[in-house]
Order: C-alpha cells, then structure tokens, then sequence
C-alpha cells in the first residue's frame, strides 16, 4: 500500500511533467512557473521571499528568475532601501503567461479529480491545507534555526 507522502511525491512529479509539458513552447520548466505565479501575485517581492515561498533555496530562485527575466517574463530592480536587494517584477508578457498557467494547473486539477464527488474533492482539500501548513511550519522552523 502507498505511503502518503509516496502518493503526495509522484502527484506532484507527474503534475511537474504535465506543466513541463504544457509549458515547453514559452521555454518555461522546473519552478519557473511557481515563481512566474508568486511574482504575479505579490510584484515587487525580493527573490529571497520568492526563494520562501516556493520552497526552493535562494542561490535556485535566483537562477530562475534570471532564466525568466532573459525570456521577457519579469523585470529586476534594485531595492532603493536595500540596491543588494533584487524587487522581482511580472512583464506585460509575464501576466499573460501567468493566465495560461493557471489555465494549465485548472486543466491539471480537473483531470486528476475526475470522478471524485464534491465532498470527496473538499475532504482531500482540506487534509492537504493542513499537511501543507505543517510542511511550511517546519521550514519556517528551520531557517529560525539557521539564524
């Protein structure tokens, strides 16, 4: 029988794919659309709080943001209180690809829930909200630590 966290691991390898897949034509892959998401929903954010809140390491994020700034997707700007900070900036293309993203992972939900009831739907929701608040908790957790 499957562990949870086993299930939870290749769900998201084979959501990863299907994005990689669905992304491949804006030369999009990995976390990139993860960051593209964030960045859309916070502009502005400096890529050590993208780093936290895609749960990737900075030296990474820093790597994918500069992947998506070369392909036109976000714009970095020095911080005026801070220039070593980088403020990470969605493009006018950024946005519209954020909509196919988001297309994409409404594609993705809904194939992958198919055939489950509403409640059931809800139900696995609501268990994942609280596993996913546990996970974040523990990392929060550890970079207190590393302080």
């Amino acid at each position: 029988m499957p562990t949870l966290m086993g299930s939870i691991n290749v769900i998201a390898r084979c959501a990863r794919l299907y994005r990689n897949d669905r992304l491949k034509e804006y030369g999009i892959h990995g976390t990139m659309d993860s960051i593209i998401l964030q960045v859309s929903k916070k502009p502005g954010m400096s890529q050590d709080e993208i780093a936290k809140r895609v749960c990737i390491d900075k030296s990474n994020a820093s790597r994918k943001v500069a992947k998506l700034e070369e392909k036109g997707y976000v714009k970095r700007v020095p911080s005026e209180k801070d220039r070593r900070v980088q403020l990470v900036y969605p493009t006018e293309e950024g946005i519209k690809l954020c909509e196919e993203i988001k297309l994409i992972l409404r594609e993705w939900n809904s194939t992958v829930t198919d055939g489950l009831s509403e409640e059931s739907s809800g139900l696995v929701l609501e268990a994942l909200g609280t596993i996913l608040e546990k996970a974040r908790d523990y990392v929060a957790g550890r970079e207190d630590d590393e302080k």
